[in-house]
């Protein structure tokens, strides 16, 4: 006789585990269920009277017409260690940077000739040039400020030079010399607190990072403390410290995401206004180089708030986001 469906599908999905007890139990259907098949008596043991038909002795149950047992095994340890091994790789592919061209060599060292000889629009020229070509990188984004600085333009100094820090904040260089031009533009110096220079230290994409590799950590401690019992005090504190780590790189992506809407002024002494026209006056003026926080736009106008808190409208065309709003290259 066939191996029931219900056994087969199980072995083939794997809920059921092919066991000893799942193998005994297996061949005692098998012999219960071949013709002519016969119960043996046990030694030692008198064969059971002949019972007249129809009659059954009363305050006896019925026996037990078969001892076979099915032994299942719970997938979910399985299936919990696959999902996270899924997700880990989706979002590995998911955050990996893009692999960028490294700019050849000629082209800097033009650059860098163009530097040296203090011929600093052709030098910027060919510095935007390759990061039109080849996409934003510190470096080159570093060497583009420094010519711009030295060329007189501390706007577009000031905004290249807040992009380098986006993707070096720990570059003393760029720190240094971001502090430098701020302080020729007649800015106030900024004095972040404790927790906003630690939420610096990192870049927005490595708080992202970090915040889902604690995620995927805590959710790997409830499938491991079923399969190791004997660990669950370890695994309870690895938790707990994957769950404090996801919520400071939360609160830090959180902190960087609103930088997101910044832009730097570019054009000197630009007029802020209390509505989207310009025939009334200007309620406060903004320097070359200021940073302001983007609220909304309307038309060719841009409603923005400077780091004093006040609010005013201002042209479109004198502000750049500092991390542009579309790819480049």
């Amino acid at each position: 006789m066939k191996t029931p469906k219900l056994i087969i599908k199980g072995l083939v999905s794997g809920r059921v585990k092919l066991t000893p007890e799942l193998l005994e139990a297996l061949k005692r259907y098998h012999a219960g269920s071949e013709p002519g098949a016969k119960e043996e008596t046990a030694p030692n043991q008198e064969p059971r009277a002949t019972e007249s038909p129809g009659k059954s002795p009363p305050d006896q149950a019925p026996p037990c017409r078969s001892q076979r047992r099915m032994v299942f095994v719970s997938p979910l340890p399985g299936r919990w260690v696959r999902c996270c091994g899924l997700v880990m790789t989706g979002i590995a592919l998911w955050l990996a940077p893009t692999v960028q061209a490294t700019a050849p060599g000629d082209a800097f060292d033009m650059a860098n000739r163009a530097f040296a000889e203090a011929r600093m629009a052709s030098a910027a020229q060919a510095y935007q040039a390759i990061l039109d070509r080849y996409g934003y990188s510190a470096p080159a984004l570093f060497n583009l400020a420094n010519a711009q600085f030295r060329d007189g333009k501390i706007g577009l100094a000031i905004l290249n030079y807040e992009r380098a820090h986006w993707l070096a904040p720990n570059d003393p260089d760029i720190a240094a010399n971001l502090e430098i031009a701020r302080q020729k533009a007649g800015l106030p110096p900024e004095a972040p607190s404790r927790l906003r220079a630690a939420v610096d230290t990192l870049t927005l994409n490595a708080w992202c990072a970090l915040a889902v590799a604690a995620l995927l950590l805590l959710v790997a401690t409830f499938p491991m403390k079923r399969l190791l019992s004997r660990r669950r005090f370890a695994l309870n504190a690895i938790a707990v410290f994957a769950t404090a780590t996801l919520l400071a790189a939360a609160s830090a992506v959180a902190t960087r995401w609103a930088d997101l809407d910044d832009a730097i002024v570019t054009v000197p002494d630009t007029a802020a206004r209390v509505s989207p026209v310009t025939v009334i006056p200007a309620s406060f003026t903004l320097h070359a180089g200021e940073t302001v926080r983007l609220r909304t736009i309307h038309g060719p106008f841009a409603l923005v708030t400077d780091r004093q808190g006040r609010e005013g409208w201002v042209a479109r065309e004198t502000l750049v986001p500092i991390v542009p709003a579309g790819p480049q290259g």
